[in-house]
């Protein structure tokens, strides 16, 4: 990869996850109807914990790269680095936040 490729790549899936988030933004207030607001009243943690806990492994996995480059760590006994270990690390991320948005999620 060439120099200060990475930065472009970063300023592109950000830009992107920006245009998601208006995107969604906009179907909201298109779709802007009592048995919608009932739909994701109920079903919250599914609806909108979900996507935002991708988000959040997301950028914390962006913001761990620019700042130390290519990341390496050992875990289950195993080592990953590279392109491994960022997925890894976004994986147990993800499944970090969603497990907390169920333990934290009212029941009933």
């Amino acid at each position: 990869m060439r120099r200060g490729q990475g930065r472009y790549n970063d300023t592109i899936a950000i830009a992107a996850l920006v245009v998601a988030v208006l995107l969604s933004a906009v179907t909201w207030i298109a779709f802007y109807k009592p048995i919608v607001l009932d739909l994701v009243a109920g079903n919250s943690a599914a609806l909108i914990g979900l996507p935002a806990a991708f988000m959040g492994a997301f950028l914390a996995v962006v913001i761990i790269r620019q700042g130390a480059g290519p990341i390496e760590f050992n875990c289950f006994g195993m080592q990953f680095n590279g392109l491994a270990g960022e997925v890894v690390l976004q994986a147990i991320c993800f499944v970090a936040i969603a497990d907390s948005i169920k333990l934290l999620r009212p029941v009933g």
